[in-house]
């Protein structure tokens, strides 16, 4: 749940930070199923409807820009955006007629050719290459 504090910074700056959202395993969980969407992506040659690949991805070193809809490749991560504790948190900003309509996560592996820039509204980022 949110306290007020993060309710008013959430109107004044367009964002809030809510912590121990989680149960402290669940990052962990999530994390080592990426690490095995990463590794069924060795197979991909090209962008499919899994999968969007860097251009120096290879069966040897997959390298991921993202994976698209995790909360329909592993029920994990749809346990996570349905849990009561996430819920709980945004309906205070949004109500309670929240719907999902789509998901990603994106992903940079080491070495990879990409450019990955924050997405901000704040204008005191500096996105550099």
């Amino acid at each position: 749940m949110l306290t007020q504090e993060q309710l008013e910074a959430y109107h004044k700056d367009g964002f809030v930070i809510a912590r121990n959202v989680l149960s402290a395993d669940v990052p962990g969980e999530l994390q080592s199923i990426t690490h095995d969407l990463i590794e069924q992506s060795r197979t991909a040659v090209v962008s499919d409807d899994v999968f969007d690949l860097d251009i120096d991805h290879t069966d040897a070193e997959p390298r991921l820009t993202r994976v698209k809809t995790p909360h329909l490749q592993h029920p994990a991560f749809w346990e996570v955006l349905t849990s009561d504790s996430v819920l709980q948190c945004l309906k205070p900003l949004i109500g309670n007629n929240i719907r999902l309509n789509n998901s990603k996560l994106n992903t940079k592996a080491g070495r990879g050719s990409k450019v990955v820039a924050p997405e901000t509204r704040l204008p005191e980022a500096v996105l550099s290459r």
